[in-house]
């Protein structure tokens, strides 16, 4: 009875799982599910370049029949020469004067002071000085010529004038020879020429210039008036487009202005000036 009991009891513990030892049963390892991560997208934002800002020199509008060069006050100018065809005579009334010009960058009062270098072209007035003037160069007879500095301080500085006629082609030339300024005005046409000297003491001319000056002047020029074969050379290299203008008059053009690849020439085919109302005594940088 007892073997028996013993016997139900096993079965009920082995059925239940209990009871020591191995039962023969099996275990079963729970599935451990790892999520998996996505990594976030990176957005890398476009790269953004920037053109580097080109600065080029832009041209003012200056006053009529006027054209200006400005060089920085770093350089100078050491030769200047253009050639102009003498215009048709105007109405006997006023004066006309055609010229191109040299002047520093800054005024001082004292000699050498502010003022212009400038053969002159005229019509009207009398010349500078008394020598080679003649009676019908202020009374409207005759265009003339004369080598010629303006001072703001004591006036006028001259050479020897000479009478000049209708197309006539002159040669203008300016040329720095030690500290002075050698002006020489040759009409090739007549094979003539004059010149005057005018010691600026080292004074840096910085400004290269073209001027139709009236005074008095109402009906003005009948035609423009056209420079060609223009050059500007400097004492030292300059990087940048030097040779465009900065200031031409509205009604006023310039064709075909090149620097030379080592920064010392300007060549300027031609510039032409229209006269007008505002030309005399209205120069911008004087």
């Amino acid at each position: 009875m007892k073997k028996l009991i013993s016997a139900v009891l096993i079965a009920m513990l082995s059925a239940c799982g209990g009871g020591g030892g191995s039962s023969g049963s099996t275990t079963t390892t729970p599935v451990v599910t790892t999520p998996v991560v996505t990594p976030p997208v990176v957005v890398t934002p476009p790269v953004v370049v920037t053109p580097p800002v080109v600065t080029t020199p832009t041209t003012s509008v200056g006053y009529d029949g006027s054209m200006t060069i400005i060089i920085p006050s770093s350089n100078s100018i050491v030769s200047f020469s253009s050639t102009v065809v003498v215009p048709p005579k105007p109405a006997a009334v006023g004066t006309v004067a055609v010229w191109p010009g040299l002047q520093p960058y800054s005024a001082t009062t004292v000699l050498p002071n502010v003022g212009v270098l400038q053969p002159v072209l005229v019509w009207g007035g009398p010349p500078c000085t008394k020598d080679g003037t003649t009676a019908e160069m202020a009374s409207y007879g005759t265009w003339w010529v004369e080598g010629y500095y303006w001072s703001t301080v004591d006036g006028c500085h001259g050479g020897s004038a000479m009478a000049v006629n209708p197309g006539d082609t002159l040669k203008m030339t300016m040329v720095l020879v030690g500290t002075s300024w050698v002006q020489t005005i040759t009409n090739s046409t007549s094979s003539k020429s004059v010149s005057f000297t005018m010691d600026m003491q080292g004074q840096a001319q910085n400004i290269a210039e073209f001027f139709i000056e009236e005074k008095g002047a109402s009906t003005g020029l009948t035609a423009p008036v056209t420079f060609t074969d223009i050059t500007i050379k400097l004492l030292n290299a300059q990087t940048g487009k030097w040779c465009t203008p900065t200031t031409l008059g509205a009604t006023d053009s310039i064709v075909s202005n090149v620097s030379s690849a080592d920064g010392t020439t300007c060549t300027i085919t031609s510039v032409t000036l229209m006269s007008g109302a505002k030309t005399f005594n209205s120069n911008p940088v004087k």
